[in-house]
């Protein structure tokens, strides 16, 4: 009797172990899909080009402040941020699975074409919207609104 009630008392804890462990692997595998898909380069990216519309609007600040900024803009915590937007959204067997995509020629040649794949699609967004809004108003200016 006192077997089945330490081992009674013993699987919420194991249990709890279990997840605890399940959920770090989750989160490490998340920070490795970050770095696979290469969110982490998008990141920095736009960190960089915020530096440089800044330095451009206040040009009379020294460069050298620009580059500490820089500098202060932490990879690690930008990871941080993102890790739970990825919970949120994906299960950890989807990110196991885009991992291993990722790791792929193919994931690579995503990776690696997105970024070109992005500019293009919100210049032809652009294009689309302006061309819509123009049939919008020529319409609303031919029913008299």
């Amino acid at each position: 009797m006192a077997a089945g009630l330490s081992c009674s008392l013993l699987l919420p804890a194991l249990s709890r172990a279990q997840s605890e462990g399940a959920r770090a692997e989750k989160l490490r595998d998340m920070r490795k899909l970050i770095e696979v898909s290469g969110a982490i380069e998008v990141g920095v990216d736009a960190v960089k080009q915020l530096i440089a519309h800044f330095r451009s609007i206040y040009s009379h600040i020294p460069p050298q402040f620009w580059d500490d900024v820089l500098k202060e803009a932490r990879v690690d915590e930008y990871v941080d941020h993102l890790v739970p937007i990825y919970d949120k959204h994906l299960t950890h067997d989807e990110v196991k699975e885009l991992v291993r995509f990722y790791e792929t020629p193919l994931g690579q040649k995503l990776r690696t074409t997105m970024p070109q794949i992005n500019d293009e699609s919100m210049r032809a967004g652009q294009a689309w919207t302006i061309a819509l809004t123009d049939r919008v108003t020529k319409k609303m200016s031919e029913q008299g609104y």
